[in-house]
């Protein structure tokens, strides 16, 4: 099974645009692999060897993150030369990943331990877990990078607002009552209000992101 792709740019030695080829990025589930296909050839480029179950990936200029939550691992790919640089262990159930915007620093929800875990990038660890409610899921940070508010599960009761002012300790604050099985979230440009997603309804709420209230 094909899940998740992303697209990224990979320098001409991969191929034979000057500049970087337009790449995408494919989590096969079932091979347990990454494979690298060639844009708009389709050509395989390369394909890595993945703990059980990849689901998704994220990527930014520099690296990718493929999170397998069968195996409870994540995995640090260098998307330069499309090379596993670490395999992380010790998540019992992680799914969502999110790279933090212009920092080393990457954030991965473990859905089984109710946790955030800060990943250096850099230095290829977790360097803290905090623990945020039980079924820690989807997330989405603000554009200026100083809230992260996470939903606990794909049907989530609760959503837990933290402050990321500092990237690299962050820290809960608060809770919001979405009214309903909020399943997917994401701030607006502006980062002045939240959208939300439901499990139960076919509608989607606006929430203020400062006062955290639902607005429409």
């Amino acid at each position: 099974m094909l899940l998740l792709v992303v697209l990224l740019a990979v320098p001409a030695a991969h191929g034979a645009r000057e500049g970087g080829q337009p790449v995408a990025l494919v989590t096969a589930e079932t091979q347990n692999q990454l494979i690298a296909v060639e844009l708009p050839s389709g050509r395989i480029l390369k394909r890595l060897r993945m703990s059980a179950d990849p689901q998704n990936v994220v990527t930014n200029a520099t690296y990718a993150l493929v999170v397998s939550a069968r195996a409870g691992a994540v995995t640090l790919v260098g998307t330069r030369r499309l090379q596993v640089l670490k395999v992380l262990r010790g998540f019992r159930s992680p799914h969502i990943a999110l790279f933090v915007p212009d920092r080393e620093l990457a954030y991965v929800t473990d859905d089984a331990r109710g946790e955030l875990a800060v990943i250096a990038l850099a230095r290829r660890r977790v360097t803290r877990r905090v623990f945020v409610g039980v079924g820690a899921h989807h997330m989405t940070m603000s554009p200026d990078a100083t809230r992260l508010w996470i939903a606990l599960g794909e049907r989530a009761r609760s959503i837990t607002v933290l402050d990321t002012t500092f990237q690299g300790a962050p820290r809960v604050i608060g809770h919001v009552d979405p009214g309903g099985e909020a399943h997917d979230l994401v701030f607006s440009p502006s980062g002045a209000r939240v959208w939300v997603t439901y499990d139960d309804r076919a509608s989607i709420a606006i929430f203020d992101a400062q006062s955290r209230r639902r607005v429409g």
